[in-house]
Order: structure tokens, then sequence, then C-alpha cells
């Protein structure tokens, strides 16, 4: 597949941004700047941010601690996901011995 780089251009506080990226990429963009613009609103919207700079680096924060938060989540998952591999594990071992012992 062949990655083109048609561009995009989005709207964040009013102001146009292109961006160059691929087709596969777009849609993914596209949701990553709403989001940016929703976060970005909702600082403003506190009223305690003074300056569309300091918005931004608010809202980048915000979205790295919540990265950050996701990817702890992710980690203890992945943790209890193992855990429950061993016990299955563990319980067929269990079940088969039981099975030869029946026999």
């Amino acid at each position: 597949m062949k990655k083109t780089n048609q561009g995009l251009s989005v709207r964040i506080l009013e102001k146009d941004y292109q961006i160059a990226c691929s087709d596969e990429e777009r849609d993914d963009l596209i949701k990553a700047s709403r989001y940016l613009e929703s976060k970005l609103k909702e600082i403003a919207g506190k009223g305690k941010i003074i300056g569309s700079e300091r918005a931004a680096i608010m809202a980048a924060l915000n979205i790295s601690y919540e990265m950050v938060k996701s990817q702890d989540i992710m980690g203890q998952q992945s943790s209890h996901e193992k855990r429950l591999e061993k016990l299955q594990s563990e319980v067929r071992g269990v079940v088969e011995k039981f099975r030869q012992s029946s026999i």
C-alpha cells in the first residue's frame, strides 16, 4: 500500500494549521485535533488560564497525563492477563492429571 502525503487542514482555536500526513493517518489526526480543540476550550472555559500558549501547554500536560494513566492501566491489564494465563495453564494441568489418574 502506497502512502500519499495529501496533507490536512485543521482549525484549532480559530487558527488554521496545515499538517502533512498520509491517507492512513488522516482520520486519526482529525480526531486528535478535535480532542485537542475540546481540551483547549475546556481550559479556556475555566477562566484560569490567560494566553493561548499557556492554554496549549496546559492542554498538552492534561493529555499527556491521560496517556500515562492509560498506559498504567494497560500495563496492569497485561499483568493480570499473564497471571490468568498462568492460572489457566495450572488448572489444565490439574485436570489432565485427574483424568489420567481416573483411567
